[in-house]
């Protein structure tokens, strides 16, 4: 389960983060979360809740916003949203789309006090 290693990490950057603004608490912290990232949200969100504890996110929240990646159609070169790897071009139903981008993980923003 990658979302661990993913959790732990999220831990250790918003805690180094937090350090440097000499902020005391974080309470929630939003992340962007690409369509092809192979995370997921719900085991992401279980495994940062196991990783909190003992640490100044002892109850932070995360908020996970999913963003589609785009794929771009080898066929026509229309460019669609694309939420899995399976799917086809909007444009031309063209089967495999080029995939640019959509695996990020992003911590967007920190809620403090």
């Amino acid at each position: 389960m990658h979302e661990m290693a993913l959790a732990r990490e999220i831990v250790r950057l918003t805690e180094q983060a937090a350090a440097e603004q000499h902020v005391r608490r974080v309470t929630r912290i939003h992340l962007q979360l690409g369509a092809l990232s192979c995370a997921q949200p719900d085991a992401l969100d279980f495994a940062f809740t196991a990783c909190r504890q003992g640490s100044m996110l002892g109850e932070a929240e995360l908020a996970i916003a999913r963003k589609p990646a785009l794929g771009r159609c080898p066929d026509c070169g229309d460019v669609s949203e694309m939420w899995s790897r399976l799917d086809g071009c909007a444009h031309c139903h063209g089967k495999m789309l080029l995939a640019e981008g959509g695996e990020e993980l992003r911590i967007v923003e920190l809620e403090v006090q």
